[in-house]
């Protein structure tokens, strides 16, 4: 089964595909393989493989070992993606943080060499799996420049942000496998994806908030759903947070003053209310979709 892949056996097939490539030169290989090896330290999981070929594996007829480059194609593609992200918000200490003009190329230059091996992939429906990949990324990137904007709004139109940012991620992964395999695309499964993605990045927003790293959310002044939720009491603590939220100062004071005065602002009950409710529809979408029991089971995981 296909699930029972290791995390090790599936990082090997992504770099097998890098190795095996015949246009990219050793040199821009080596940079690839130091990006993975990069994400392999933060234990990532390869949720986009596992997506992909779960699908494919749950709705083909015939199925073919070459749906393993296709989805370490998409792994490249998000591991692009992720660089751009980390170069953008400016908070990371990975090696493409180092010189982020330089790791613009890389960007491109992985970008490019994914979407080509999808294209040239020998599965049938290769092009229109590359068409909806292509098209879920530029929503993801709509989501992203909406994220980089960093202004107040309210919780609605954040979780349509978060929906396009990291959603169309998730539904990217699902739906090309189901495409590779049938040549067409449910909705329920594309709007599972989506759903996916919002509680995904909602856990990401309370880990953010509360984090004691560089990359807390009020050390970096971003408008997430725990401030979001916070500035909407209109009490004394959201005129304080807007306060700091609009000045150009920052101070571990300031930020622990914010962590501690919070406890008992309900926001993690808050942020998981939104959370079920994004999980009782997905687990509407997940009964319609009469999944394999080793498939449902792997997206129901994902929804905690």
């Amino acid at each position: 089964m296909i699930i029972n892949l290791s995390d090790i056996e599936i990082r090997d097939s992504i770099i097998s595909l890098v190795q095996k490539d015949l246009i990219i030169s050793s040199e821009f290989k080596e940079i690839i393989l130091n990006c993975l090896l990069e994400k392999d330290k933060e234990s990532y999981t390869y949720p986009f493989f596992k997506n992909c070929t779960l699908m494919y594996e749950a709705f083909c007829t015939n199925f073919s070992s070459e749906i393993y480059n296709v989805a370490s194609s998409i792994e490249l593609l998000i591991l692009s993606l992720d660089i751009l992200d980390d170069i953008q918000d400016n908070d990371t200490l990975h090696i493409w943080s180092v010189d982020p003009n330089q790791s613009l190329n890389w960007v491109m230059g992985i970008f490019l060499a994914a979407s080509r091996n999808i294209r040239i992939s020998q599965l049938p429906n290769s092009q229109q799996a590359l068409d909806i990949i292509e098209f879920q990324i530029y929503k993801c990137l709509e989501g992203q420049s909406l994220d980089l904007q960093n202004k107040r709004t309210s919780p609605e139109e954040y979780i349509k942000m978060i929906q396009k940012k990291s959603g169309a991620l998730v539904a990217l992964s699902l739906t090309a496998g189901q495409i590779l395999a049938t040549g067409s695309v449910n909705n329920d499964l594309q709007q599972l994806g989506e759903f996916i993605g919002i509680i995904q990045q909602i856990n990401n927003d309370i880990e953010g908030f509360f984090s004691n790293s560089n990359r807390n959310d009020l050390l970096n002044k971003r408008y997430t759903l725990p401030v979001i939720y916070l500035l909407e009491k209109k009490d004394t603590i959201s005129v304080e947070l807007l306060s700091y939220f609009q000045t150009t100062s920052t101070t571990i004071k300031d930020i622990n003053y914010f962590k501690k005065v919070v406890q008992n602002k309900n926001i993690i009950r808050y942020c998981n209310a939104i959370k079920y409710i994004y999980r009782n529809r997905s687990i509407e979408l997940l009964d319609r979709l009469n999944l394999p029991k080793n498939t449902y089971k792997f997206l129901y995981d994902s929804l905690n």
